[in-house]
């Protein structure tokens, strides 16, 4: 038996309730596929927009947000202190959201 998706089903008395079948099956959390290309754009875009920035500022986010080292941890690796470690990690994603916001 063929049911189209859109075919609406009465399950109350009340004339005002009614759902296609493609509502009642969508499951709000999954993001369509239009939603997992963007998603893919912007990692691709935020990777490009990483390599622009000093090394330095790059290993430290690598290592701040992809190793999830500590502040001092870092400060250790590049013999800084942890303000200069965290002021390198603010400017850099300062930066980052200013190029993102200049190419959306």
């Amino acid at each position: 038996m063929f049911v189209p998706l859109e075919t609406k089903s009465h399950h109350s008395d009340s004339e005002d309730y009614s759902t296609s079948l493609s509502e009642t099956l969508h499951d709000p959390t999954e993001s369509s596929a239009f939603d997992q290309v963007e998603r893919k754009e912007k990692i691709t875009m935020l990777r490009e927009r990483i390599k622009e920035l000093p090394e330095q500022s790059q290993k430290i986010l690598m290592l701040y947000y992809i190793e999830e080292l500590r502040l001092s941890e870092i400060a250790h690796v590049f013999n800084l202190s942890e303000g200069r470690i965290s002021q390198i990690l603010s400017h850099s994603i300062i930066s980052l959201r200013a190029k993102f916001q200049t190419s959306e």
